[in-house]
């Protein structure tokens, strides 16, 4: 069997800035894709559930204004960039939006 030539490619995601530095750090030593992984994995269910407010739109509601986004590339797995693309739309939030919430949940220990 011929392995899959692009299992990951390269992918952008906006990181507020107060919350850049704790990325970093968490990100350190291991890939983003990683860390990525683990996240939609041990959140997805939650988002599922009801945790994220509901959009006050009926289009794809996109991070809050002000917040100083960062540009971050990686590389996720393919399969992991489908997966959220899928819940946010799903959510009617942007993928980057989800990541956040994933991020600010870690970032307090949601378990």
């Amino acid at each position: 069997m011929k392995p899959i030539r692009y299992e990951k490619t390269q992918s952008t995601l906006l990181i507020p800035a107060k919350f850049l530095d704790i990325f970093i750090e968490k990100t350190e030593g291991i890939p983003r894709g990683i860390y990525f992984h683990f996240l939609l994995k041990k959140y997805k269910s939650l988002a599922l559930d009801g945790l994220l407010p509901k959009p006050d739109k009926i289009k794809t509601e996109y991070q809050e204004k002000g917040q100083f986004l960062v540009k971050k590339n990686f590389r996720p797995f393919n399969s992991d960039w489908i997966e959220l693309g899928i819940l946010a739309d799903w959510l009617g939030y942007s993928r980057t939006a989800i990541f956040s919430w994933f991020l600010i949940l870690d970032l307090a220990g949601w378990d």
